[in-house]
């Protein structure tokens, strides 16, 4: 289970839906602007709208205007502010449907394109994302063959088995095996740890000596060989 690519996926999927609710926004909110006519209004009161279970609100203002015909129509706009944004008697400029004069808002920068820049951030936030931890996940793969076909194999001692509380899901955290070698000819000691195992594996590691691929000039370009244990079935 490799847990970049799974949450990778899961972002993308995420960025795209945010993005394409972005641009449907984006084209209703074009075509409302070209098509509505304009207004001038006047703020009559403040609505207070409240969370549940929570003390604090959002205040949207209640707006008044006047049609060419003389109808005189009042609207609470879709967008609202913490603190209020507008005040009583404050005059704004209106934007509204002439074929239904109630589908109308206040002409402002926010409340034309705000839903917009919110999906269309988020959108491209989750999207960026999900390519950095498929494109990571796509090096360590290739990584992974390439030690596969070229690296050398050492023979590590192990040391432990070790919970990866770095990584949670479902509430649960994946096992690592920690093995170190020392390099007969520098003397230095290195210390490897597996990729992350849904599973205690404590109980199939035979010995002390554990398999180890290293690139040949780089012995900290490795991956631990848990070949030997049993396929997970929480694994892709």
């Amino acid at each position: 289970m490799d847990v970049f690519r799974i949450v990778g996926r899961v972002f993308l999927l995420v960025g795209l839906l945010f993005l394409v609710v972005g641009c449907v926004l984006y084209v209703r909110t074009d075509e409302f602007l070209r098509d509505s006519a304009q207004a001038d209004g006047v703020v009559r009161d403040l609505v207070l709208r409240r969370s549940s279970g929570t003390s604090s609100g959002t205040y949207y203002p209640v707006v008044e205007f006047t049609t060419p015909n003389g109808e005189t129509v009042e609207f609470v706009n879709s967008v609202g502010s913490q603190p209020p944004s507008y005040r009583k008697g404050e005059e704004v400029g209106v934007r509204y449907d002439v074929e239904n004069p109630y589908k109308a808002r206040i002409d402002s920068f926010v409340s034309n394109w705000l839903l917009v820049i919110i999906f269309g951030t988020m959108g491209s936030i989750f999207t960026v994302l999900a390519v950095l931890l498929l494109a990571s996940a796509g090096k360590k793969a290739a990584e992974g063959q390439w030690l596969m076909n070229f690296g050398r194999v050492i023979m590590s001692e192990f040391q432990r088995v070790e919970l990866n509380t770095s990584i949670k899901m479902n509430g649960k955290s994946p096992y690592r095996i920690i093995t170190q070698w020392q390099d007969p000819g520098s003397g230095k000691v290195y210390v490897f740890q597996s990729r992350n195992i849904w599973f205690n594996p404590e109980s199939y590691i035979q010995g002390k000596d554990i398999a180890v691929r290293i690139d040949p000039n780089n012995p900290k370009t490795y991956m631990v060989d848990i070949g030997f244990l049993p396929k997970s079935g929480n694994s892709e």
